[in-house]
Parts: C-alpha cells; structure tokens; sequence
C-alpha cells in the first residue's frame, strides 16, 4: 500500500494521470499505450522498480472474416 501512496505522488511530478509499477504494467501492457518514466527513488522502500504513465486504452483487435 506505501508503494501506490508514493506512486501516486510521483503524479505531480511527472504531470501524469495514472501512474503503475512494473507489476501491474506486465499485467496490462496489452490492453494500454504507456512510457516508461524510469526508476525513481520512492521513499520508505529499498528496491527501486520502473514506473509507467498508462497513456491510453488500445483499441480492441477487430477481427477479419477470411474470404472464401
């Protein structure tokens, strides 16, 4: 729960929306369009992860018909 405290917090920072860490992004990087905005120091925890602005839902495969 620290890591999305401060996660949230790095927003301002990065004058970004939505703000994941890796975990999440692995979970999702099909479904959204994201940058990578580096590995910053958050406080209170050790291990520093890449951070990710999720910039916008893809769109949805459409599937083709094949042609007989």
């Amino acid at each position: 729960m620290i890591a999305a405290s401060r996660m949230q917090r790095m927003t301002r920072l990065f004058d970004a929306h939505i703000i994941v860490g890796e975990e999440t992004f692995h979970q999702v990087n099909h479904l959204v369009d994201a940058r990578e905005l580096g590995r910053p120091h958050l406080k209170g925890i050790r291990q520093r992860q890449m951070l990710y602005e999720i910039c916008s839902l893809r769109e949805p495969a459409v599937a083709v018909p094949a042609s007989t």
